[in-house]
């Protein structure tokens, strides 16, 4: 399997700013265009490897660079099983589900924070996809901490993940988010809060 940054160095641009992603296989650089196999080949050796998975070699550090790579490299919504959760799936059968509640919380905290309103939906599209029990710290501090963003989307995306994990627990928080400008997201806060007290 190729790393990440073997993969670099064996493209045609020696800065990582230089490159520029389209989607979760196509990797445009300065005059070339190259396929990128990273993302894929880090998907089929976990899929392949489903039982004896090598992630060992991954510490506390590396785990979460490991798994933003990964994120980073796919397209990711909540109409979709993104490829992530599979990597991560895997990682956690080997690691434990600790250990990737942990990474996930470190990329949380560290870059997603940080990032764009689009990387924070994402991430969140993401989250989505896993059960809350499997990633108790990451969901919690995910919706506490971003519920009152000031984008519209983020706490759209917020609702959204709260309502794909059918987390009654959280509704204090949702009642607190600032109410949208716009009524039909409004409407949506509303029904969501509903919803999850109905469970």
């Amino acid at each position: 399997m190729i790393s990440f940054m073997d993969f670099i160095k064996k493209s045609t641009t020696t800065n990582i700013e230089e490159v520029h992603f389209k989607g979760s296989a196509d990797l445009e650089v300065t005059n070339t265009k190259v396929k990128s196999d990273f993302f894929n080949e880090m998907l089929n050796s976990s899929k392949r490897n489903r039982s004896s998975s090598d992630f060992s070699y991954l510490d506390d550090e590396k785990l979460p660079n490991y798994i933003y790579n990964t994120f980073l490299y796919d397209e990711i919504t909540y109409e979709s099983t993104p490829k992530t959760k599979y990597v991560i799936e895997n990682i956690s059968r080997e690691l434990g589900v600790q250990k990737v509640d942990y990474a996930l919380l470190d990329i949380l905290s560290r870059k997603i924070f940080k990032s764009s309103d689009e990387d924070i939906v994402k991430f969140l599209a993401l989250l989505s996809s896993f059960d809350v029990e499997t990633i108790p710290l990451t969901s919690l501090l995910s919706v506490t901490s971003l519920y009152s963003h000031k984008s519209d989307v983020v706490k759209e995306s917020v609702l959204s993940t709260v309502e794909c994990w059918e987390w009654p627990d959280i509704v204090e928080y949702l009642e607190r988010m600032e109410d949208f400008k716009r009524p039909y997201l409004q409407k949506y806060k509303e029904e969501v809060i509903e919803n999850l007290r109905s469970l």
